[in-house]
């Protein structure tokens, strides 16, 4: 991204220094439930849904929300109090293909499954995954068949879950090669259509590898190393021919 930013300037004006941004509309944490103390909870993630609507979870006060294209409260989703009322407890949620979300408590390392009404469906204990009790559970993607692809946080390992929580593929830092570098903070996993997963390494400017794509079988396919990116936590994938 950041090599390719005069070519993104050239189709997006005003994209590096905000000089023709517009706020569309603008959704603050607890937005219509007279919630004043902002520092109860935080907003960790907006996700786009295939509906065109955007998934966000808050934590304080422990729920989900999807919002439309004009940023209006179109379905709320309650989820289960963390044992822990902390600004760690949670971390991302996704929505699943046939409408249940799989929200992660990070602080009590377990991924829960509700439904569209809050209901709980099931609990994922990762605790037997990870080397210490900790924070651990970061994200938990939704794959084919039922399995889920899990980032394991400051536990700094990855897994493929089968449909009744059972690990078919890990990753840690021991599978790869001896000059990478550490595994500071895996945040988010990428799956792709080809199998391999991008793999993003926050690493608080610490760590020489950002982000790496990895195969099923372990090989590094690419790994982006630029020191000018410090503590990096996502990257988007824009599709082919986007700058033309």
């Amino acid at each position: 991204l950041l090599a390719d930013i005069d070519k993104i300037q050239k189709v997006i004006p005003g994209f590096a220094d905000g000089t023709e941004d517009k706020v569309l509309w603008t959704y603050k944490r607890g937005q219509g439930e007279g919630i004043d103390d902002l520092r109860k909870g935080i907003i960790y993630q907006c996700t786009p849904l295939k509906n065109g609507n955007i998934l966000v979870t808050e934590s304080g006060i422990y729920r989900m929300v999807e919002l439309n294209a004009k940023g209006k409260v179109v379905k709320k989703i309650p989820i289960p109090a963390p044992a822990e009322d902390h600004a760690q407890s949670l971390r991302l949620a996704r929505k699943t293909k046939v409408g249940t979300y799989l929200v992660c408590y990070m602080l009590e390392g377990k991924i829960v499954e509700v439904n569209g009404a809050g209901e709980l469906l099931r609990t994922i204990d990762v605790n037997p995954f990870v080397d210490e009790p900790g924070p651990s559970v970061y994200e938990a993607v939704p794959l084919d068949r039922g399995r889920i692809l899990v980032s394991l946080g400051p536990s700094n390992k990855v897994l493929i879950l089968d449909k009744k929580g059972k690990a078919e593929w890990k990753l840690s830092r021991a599978d790869l090669p001896d000059d990478f570098g550490e595994l500071y903070w895996i945040t988010k996993c990428i799956p792709l259509e080809s199998g391999n997963i991008i793999v993003i390494n926050y690493c608080k400017g610490k760590g020489k590898v950002k982000a790496f794509e990895i195969t099923m079988d372990k090989q590094i396919v690419w790994q982006m190393t630029d020191p000018r990116v410090k503590g990096l936590t996502d990257l988007q994938l824009l599709p082919d021919g986007w700058l033309r």
